[in-house]
């Protein structure tokens, strides 16, 4: 499950770069290749919150989500980015903090 999970996200990271490629240069289909790409990236950040057991790993999967969406919004001039951006900033700096304490037991 874990290897499906990294080679979906690998291939959504790779159309998501190309929407935002496409999106610099005002080309037609960026917007769709942003929203499925980095669509899809947020998906795999849910399936890793249910995949996985760890709380770390969890907490990883719903920044993930979070910052794929408000890189999406930011993108696509939607209301809301900035909050879910910060959202974002909050939750993976109390993984890291979460990570770090059990870095040191």
């Amino acid at each position: 499950m874990k290897k499906v999970i990294e080679y979906v996200l690998v291939i959504s990271l790779g159309i998501a770069i190309v929407g935002m490629l496409l999106k610099f240069f005002h080309l037609e289909g960026a917007n769709l290749l942003l929203t499925a790409g980095l669509g899809t990236v947020s998906l795999v950040g849910v399936a890793k919150i249910i995949a996985e057991k760890e709380l770390t790993d969890r907490l990883l999967g719903v920044v993930m989500a979070v910052l794929a969406l408000g890189f999406l919004y930011k993108m696509m001039h939607y209301r809301g980015a900035s909050i879910m951006l910060g959202l974002a900033l909050v939750a993976g700096v109390v993984s890291a903090l979460l990570i770090f304490k059990q870095s040191r037991k």
